[in-house]
């Protein structure tokens, strides 16, 4: 009798690694067959566009050895576990991470059937959605994590800085900011006096004065639970004013405009925060939580970005409706909010620029270059994702105009980055290399006579 040895199958396990390659599950090998799988449909089709979050789904001709099926992507794509119907002859691939949008890519599969014959090796190319098409995945990272509300120790802030002069923006005031301005008109001096000395007397900017105020308990007694940073005995000016000025009478009246405004801006506040960080190509949720709070005491447009924790304020001006162009330059602003590493020369080449536009900068809160190329940057994305066409020149004329010196010059860069595969942080260094010193000077002259 003729020995028959016994046969080891030899699987080749295929693990996620940074060429993108995954595996799935083995099945049982029929005896007698010799006919080679092959591919049959896919999805996406080939030289379809599909959005940034689409899965990648193969079907087989017949039912395959599941661990022998392996993908591999060009550009990179790492994918996680393949997901296997029933008859292991359709497999699902997700991305781990969101394509990148206007990108062609090429997916080449491979595999066995049960029997162990191999397919010749298939592939097909498809695109990902360009920037202004694609939907959902930072809308979808988003979800969980942002809410909207009003917030009485703003409320009593900005009843303070009315009633002692700010005036930005009160050519326009909305009905709640005249009202409240129209009762602190009333107040006696002598109410009004300790907070107009005290902000006379510390020159630090809004944004310090916002963050300051978040960190102190609610009214009435607006306690300190952190450091004041340089703000000192202001949580006791503002709970005198409080009593005095009878704020909480004027919260309860307007409680209710604040709370619809909050409505508003959680309602169409994901949307646009969504949309902002697709195009900006960002997979990471920049804060773990993130509060849109309403401030009808300020004027739309003035918006502030205030961290504590592991929370961000967004804090923006507002009528009642949401502010669509101060939400995207806050989210952009978060995520441009670090230079990678290898965009140090180039900001240091560029800083030469900073001359020009520091005494202007410096009023609008820039007090430092890197600030100026964030914001810079910032307003170009804006401008790019939050506005329609014929809104953008006047837009980008006005901050350069707050010493942005290079928002021009992004706002032409920016055409490049849609054609590229990288994150915006990633790309900034080329935009910055193409800066030209002496161009720049010049148009800065021209603006200026």
């Amino acid at each position: 009798m003729k020995a028959h040895a016994s046969v080891l199958l030899c699987v080749s396990v295929w693990l996620l690694t940074a060429c993108g390659a995954v595996s799935g599950l083995s099945g049982l090998t029929p005896a007698g067959d010799t006919t080679p799988p092959a591919a049959v449909s896919t999805a996406p089709a080939a030289d379809a566009s599909v959005p940034a979050d689409a899965s990648i789904i193969v079907t087989f001709s017949e039912p395959m050895n599941t661990r022998s099926v392996a993908i591999t992507a060009q550009p990179q794509i790492s994918f996680g576990v393949a997901q296997w119907s029933t008859d292991e002859r359709t497999v699902t691939f997700k991305p781990e991470a969101p394509l990148y949008s206007g990108t062609r890519y090429t997916a080449s599969v491979t595999g066995k059937d049960r029997a162990g014959n191999a397919m010749a090796p298939f592939s097909w190319a498809f695109a990902a959605s360009a920037p202004g098409v694609r939907t959902g995945t930072g809308e979808v990272q988003l979800k969980d994590r942002v809410e909207a509300r009003a917030d009485e120790r703003l409320f009593t802030l900005y009843a303070a800085l009315n009633a002692s002069g700010y005036d930005e923006g009160i050519k326009e005031p909305g009905p709640v900011r005249e009202a409240v301005r129209e009762k602190m008109g009333e107040l006696p001096l002598k109410v009004m006096e300790p907070f107009r000395k005290f902000r006379s007397e510390h020159a630090q900017t809004l944004d310090d004065y916002i963050a300051y105020v978040l960190t102190l308990t609610p009214p009435p007694a607006l306690a300190e639970q952190r450091a004041p940073n340089g703000l000192d005995r202001l949580n006791r000016i503002l709970a005198d004013f409080y009593s005095a000025a009878k704020i909480a009478e004027l919260w309860k009246t307007y409680n209710e405009n604040h709370a619809k405004a909050a409505d508003s801006f959680a309602s169409g506040g994901l949307p646009v925060m969504g949309k902002v960080m697709d195009y900006l190509r960002t997979t990471q949720v920049p804060a773990a939580r993130i509060v849109l709070v309403p401030n009808l005491l300020d004027a739309p447009g003035y918006a502030y970005l205030v961290r504590s924790g592991d929370a961000t304020s967004l804090v923006m001006g507002t009528t009642g409706a949401l502010d669509r162009q101060a939400l995207g330059r806050l989210i952009a602003r978060m995520v441009l909010s670090t230079a990678p590493p290898n965009a140090v020369a180039e900001l240091q080449r560029t800083e030469t620029l900073f001359d020009l536009v520091k005494e202007t900068a410096k009023k609008h809160g820039y007090g430092r270059w890197d600030h100026v190329v964030r914001e810079s940057l910032a307003a170009a994305v804006t401008a790019q994702v939050t506005l329609a066409t014929e809104q953008r020149e006047q837009f980008l004329r006005s901050e350069y105009a707050k010493g942005l010196i290079l928002v021009d010059h992004f706002s032409v860069e920016l055409a490049k980055y849609e054609q590229s595969t990288i994150p915006l942080t990633e790309f900034l260094p080329q935009m910055l290399r193409t800066v030209n010193l002496d161009e720049e000077r010049r148009k800065f002259g021209e603006r200026r006579r």
